[in-house]
């Protein structure tokens, strides 16, 4: 999927998976020149999503806010930060039903 080159930043957030508990835990997402890397936080972040808010952002479907609101990011950070998730252009999904 990728994200524009022009866009950089970090957020870390908790997630949490209840079908897979090996993704729980604190990650931060770093972005630059392109490309994201994800790696395990060292420390305890503000900010909450569970994996669906995380599908939703990582798709572009949604803003932090807008998961926030649907009761899928949560914490004491802006959920706005979140945003950095969604800022690449639209997942694809080369199939036929």
């Amino acid at each position: 999927r990728g994200w524009p080159a022009h866009v950089r930043g970090r957020v870390a957030f908790r997630l949490t998976d209840a079908l897979a508990p090996w993704n729980d835990g604190a990650w931060e997402l770093t972005v630059e020149d392109g490309a994201g890397t994800l790696a395990r936080a060292a420390a305890e972040p503000d900010l909450t999503l569970d994996v669906r808010g995380f599908a939703v952002l990582y798709c572009g479907a949604a803003t932090g806010r807008a998961a926030a609101q649907a009761g899928l990011a949560g914490g004491n950070g802006d959920p706005a930060a979140l945003d950095l998730l969604a800022s690449g252009p639209p997942a694809r999904l080369l199939d036929y039903f």
